[in-house]
């Protein structure tokens, strides 16, 4: 077996080792999650904790975060202009509008860090409940609460207490109205400080490290000035990276009144800021990303002082479409990598009416620099529907950010929307990032919305596009329903090409899922390397083998070795499902029983599901099913050994393709057929071979009392069953039962997988 190159992160102890800090730099490590008497500790690497997990910020955005590495707003709204950005460890941060003159001095960085909010919120369970956190407010302030935030207790001038998804509304708005009042009385934004008396605000449970690099002769201390689009002394983060190399020094700086002062060592460097100008309301009407590109910090004699001034951002970034569009939502990305070292990237997410405007940068002179502009416009209300996802990339950023995008030059997919009746024709968006090469992630999806039941069309710049479906929030009453979230795998597009995709046609059932690619850029559901072993299976999937994602139902788990309970180390997100750092010895059965309910979210499709699972471990060794290096093994992350080649394990998986299913999910005919597709995990040519010997459907109209066999034929995990459908109306719970050669079997019931029409 050959060893597979590391994609996991820097540990905090190399944060701490390579970034500078001084009282007012800040760069937040990972905390060693708690676990309980007597059990190993390990430490979640922060590639791993935002993996296909929900996520909300304390100011109410609540995001999807994907396998694949992808970032999707599930409740954008207009006003959620974001600020992003990647630490030099990898964790990834989102901060809106409204917090970022706060942002890493008054609110902390932890309440931004995806990776961290990832951890603490899983530890809700089935979905984001409270999330704790702790305040400090000013020197004779009597604690209250802040808007959004319920306090659990006080102590003198700290206290403890939470925010939900719900309530974090409440605190946007009210940082919104302390930005309107500093905009009012002349003042900078921010410069006024937090709402009630507060003077800080962390996700509990975090920490800001201090350097483990002692301060010496050879430390600089660098000034950095900000300036807002008024003139005024700026509140923000910025970013700071030593293009000779960001192992010596990367940190995210917080300006107060204008100024942040950084003790770096001597070397070349380069500077990001993003500065946002709000109206009378506190609403953002300017994002400007300002570069200080290639500058120089002298090993003797003064340093010069360094200014990053938002009104140098004078090119506004456009597209101009074909067809007619209007804009929907656009990102910019400043990636910059040094001759030595993990890039750093800062990002602008952005919905109109914000302009997006940049600062004219030349190509890098030390290391590399990559400016990239990703955007979406949807075609008009009435009439075909149809969207742009254009993306343009340079290595300077030229004064001129107008382009054009023409439906000719580029690729053309067509997406169905199918989805449950409950779901009416309410909207849905279908989002997409490119694949950058060179880049782990793929940053943030962006995307329109079509109504629910429909085909619209996209036109896609030529490349590698990861994409995804999301929502919608609510039924067509208006009541909150299951806003699950599904991706597949990245999809090559090419001038000329027109591919089809429906999505989320019934029923979802959980699994691992199979990949036509080799590098299919997502992490492998069940696999054993390192010593590690991991059995993770998707909550989502629909008609296509490569779907995954993960839903709103409520989940319960059950894990088995050799018929005995075993579960994951403390601290591990549920949604990693089962993930031991130390696999037993010895041959085993394994065996995973996964329950999702969805029926409480509103769901009248795929209402439950049961999937009982099981496979033998042997400890041998395959070629054929050795997982390909450009794929991540989360078992050989768990054990500490990221570097191991990973064997993919035999975990059966069932794929389910109903026939006449209308846009709804709605059959009408009379007599119903699946086809099957019945197999194991697999990436390209690599995955277990282990022969399907045996599949049956079975059928039951009177929820799971009695059941009927249904005909059933086929081999090699390709089967068709056959059965009546009852009269409209009637709830179908289906079931399918399947053996392989080597032992493994798989018994899966989902209730109403469709609608009898």
């Amino acid at each position: 077996m050959t060893s597979r190159p590391s994609r996991r992160v820097a540990t905090a102890a190399r944060l701490a080792a390579a970034a500078v800090l001084t009282a007012t730099s800040v760069a937040a490590a990972m905390d060693t999650p708690a676990t309980a008497a007597g059990a190993t500790a390990y430490a979640l690497p922060a590639s791993l904790a935002g993996l296909a997990a929900s996520v909300t910020l304390p100011t109410g955005e609540q995001f999807e975060l994907g396998a694949h590495g992808t970032i999707t707003p599930l409740d954008p709204g207009p006003h959620s202009d974001l600020t992003g950005f990647d630490d030099p460890r990898g964790d990834r941060y989102l901060i809106p509008s409204e917090a970022m003159p706060y942002a890493g001095h008054q609110l902390d960085l932890s309440l931004f860090d995806l990776t961290k909010l990832a951890t603490a919120q899983a530890a809700q369970g089935s979905g984001p409940g409270r999330i704790p956190v702790r305040l400090s407010y000013q020197s004779g302030v009597t604690p209250t609460a802040p808007a959004g935030i319920t306090l659990t207790s006080t102590s003198g001038a700290s206290a403890t207490g939470y925010f939900t998804p719900e309530s974090g509304k409440a605190l946007a708005a009210a940082l919104r109205q302390r930005l309107a009042a500093d905009v009012a009385a002349g003042r900078s934004p921010g410069a006024s400080g937090l709402p009630s008396g507060l003077s800080s605000m962390a996700l509990a449970g975090t920490t800001t490290p201090a350097s483990s690099m002692a301060p010496d002769s050879r430390m600089r201390v660098l000034q950095i000035n900000a300036i807002d689009g008024s003139g005024l002394p700026a509140n923000l983060p910025i970013l700071l990276e030593n293009t000779d190399n960001s192992q010596i020094s990367s940190v995210v700086a917080p300006v107060v009144d204008g100024v942040a002062r950084i003790a770096v060592p001597a070397g070349n460097y380069a500077a990001f800021g993003e500065f946002y100008q709000v109206d009378a309301n506190g609403f953002p009407t300017k994002d400007s990303l300002v570069t200080l590109q290639d500058f120089q910090v002298p090993a003797t004699g003064d340093v010069p002082v360094r200014t990053l001034d938002a009104r140098t951002a004078t090119s506004q970034v456009n597209v101009t479409t074909d067809l007619p569009s209007t804009p929907t939502a656009f990102v910019d990305f400043a990636v910059r990598t040094p001759a030595v070292g993990r890039s750093f990237t800062i990002y602008q997410f952005e919905a109109p009416p914000t302009v997006m405007a940049v600062t004219p940068a030349p190509k890098a002179a030390v290391g590399q620099f990559s400016f990239q502009t990703r955007w979406n416009s949807a075609g008009p209300a009435t009439g075909p529907q149809y969207q742009y996802n254009a993306y343009f990339t340079s290595d300077h950023v030229d004064a001129d950010q107008s382009h054009t995008a023409h439906a000719a030059d580029m690729a053309k997919v067509s997406d169905t929307l199918a989805g449950e009746p409950a779901y009416g024709s309410e909207p849905r968006r279908v989002e997409s990032a490119p694949q950058i090469p060179g880049q782990d992630a793929f940053g943030i999806l962006i995307g329109s919305t079509f109504a629910n039941g429909t085909t619209g069309t996209g036109y896609y710049t030529p490349g590698r596009w990861a994409r995804g479906v999301v929502g919608p929030p609510e039924d067509a009453e208006g009541h909150p329903i299951d806003r699950s979230f599904a991706q597949v795998d990245p999809v090559q597009l090419s001038h000329g090409d027109h591919e089809k995709h429906v999505w989320t046609q019934g029923p979802s059932t959980p699994g691992v899922r199979r990949h036509d690619s080799e590098d299919a850029v997502t992490y492998c559901g069940a696999c054993v390397g390192g010593g590690g072993l991991n059995l993770s299976l998707s909550d989502i999937g629909d008609s296509n083998e490569d779907t995954s994602g993960q839903q709103t139902g409520n989940v319960q788990s059950a894990y088995y070795w050799n018929g005995r309970p075993v579960t994951s180390p403390a601290g591990f997100p549920s949604q990693l499902g089962l993930v031991l750092a130390t696999v037993p010895t010895g041959p085993a059965t394994v065996r995973a029983v996964i329950d999702v309910n969805r029926a409480p979210q509103g769901a009248t499709q795929s209402t439950q599901s049961h999937t009982d699972v099981s496979f033998p471990y042997t400890g041998q060794t395959d070629p054929g099913a050795t997982l390909p290096a450009s794929d991540e093994c989360l078992a050989a992350e768990i054990a500490g050994h990221p570097t191991a080649a990973c064997q993919i394990l035999p975990v059966l998986t069932v794929t389910y393709q109903l026939a006449g299913l209308s846009t709804m999910n709605t059959s009408t005919q009379p007599v119903q057929t699946l086809a099957l597709d019945i197999g194991h995990e697999h990436f390209g040519k690599f995955g277990p071979r282990a022969a399907v010997t045996c599949a049956q459907v079975s059928v039951s109209t009177d929820g799971g009392t009695t059941w009927y066999d249904a005909p059933t034929v086929g081999a090699d995990g390709h089967y068709v069953a056959f059965w009546h459908n009852p009269a409209a109306g009637t709830s179908i719970t289906l079931r399918v039962t399947a053996k392989d050669a080597v032992g493994g079997t798989i018994t899966q019931t989902v209730t109403n997988p469709y609608t009898v029409g």
